[in-house]
């Protein structure tokens, strides 16, 4: 069985150093990293299972560094922070981060941690598929940003192909407003009425009925979910 790919970055890599032979003993291939933009570089050509990060990076914040990653891929985020700060944690949660760990790291709960971050990734977004049977109703290719709904073919804009691939990644799962705009709008101010009206759009191409929604839902103020067992 292939390793999993995992991305460590931290400005003192030496905790993670210490635990990366562990990890990998249990099918994981760890990379590590004390630069955030060496590794933003990185993922773009290796397309890791995750990314384990620390708060505390040396050329950026770990805010941007993780505004900038989603920007390129949707892998999911293990937050490393040094204590639990409650407001930190919560932020880093609600907008990017999908677990977080405390320092000192311990090899076998981070093992745990990794492997329950990736047991929630549907098993269709390891690899980050391009094309992909959701039903008999449904079918998507990214890679030519076409949609199959009910035989019919709809074309894709880049930035409904974007929208699209962050709720396919975490299918099952609500994806906040917040971690939307930052995913699709990396470097614009854009408000979530304007979300709001990208996603109807993206509606009316996929559902059979835009107003009454089955695959893409709406999370009262919070955020929208792609439902993987959609009724016909």
């Amino acid at each position: 069985m292939a390793k999993r790919m995992v991305v460590g970055v931290d400005s003192d890599a030496s905790d993670l150093r210490q635990i990366a032979a562990q990890l990998e003993d249990q099918m994981y291939e760890m990379i590590i990293s004390e630069s955030a933009g060496d590794t933003l570089s990185l993922i773009e050509k290796i397309n890791p299972a995750l990314i384990i990060v620390s708060i505390d990076l040396a050329d950026m914040s770990y805010i941007e560094f993780c505004r900038q990653a989603r920007a390129i891929t949707t892998f999911p985020f293990l937050l490393l922070v040094n204590h639990i700060d409650v407001n930190v944690v919560f932020d880093a949660l609600r907008i990017y981060a999908d677990d977080f760990i405390t320092k000192p790291l311990d090899a076998a709960e981070l093992a745990v941690r990794v492997k329950y971050v990736l047991s929630r990734v549907p098993t269709w977004t390891q690899g980050h598929q391009q094309r992909i049977h959701v039903d008999d109703y449904l079918q998507i290719d990214f890679r030519h940003h076409t949609i199959y709904a009910g035989g019919t073919s709809h074309k894709l804009t880049p930035t409904q192909a974007h929208l699209l691939r962050l709720l396919i990644d975490n299918a099952g799962r609500v994806v906040e407003n917040e971690r939307l705009i930052a995913y699709v709008w990396p470097s614009q101010h854009v408000n979530t009425e304007t979300l709001r009206v990208h996603i109807f759009r993206l509606r009316q191409k996929i559902e059979k009925d835009a107003k009454n929604p089955k695959y893409i839902r709406t999370q009262r103020h919070s955020g929208y979910i792609f439902d993987l067992w959609v009724q016909h």
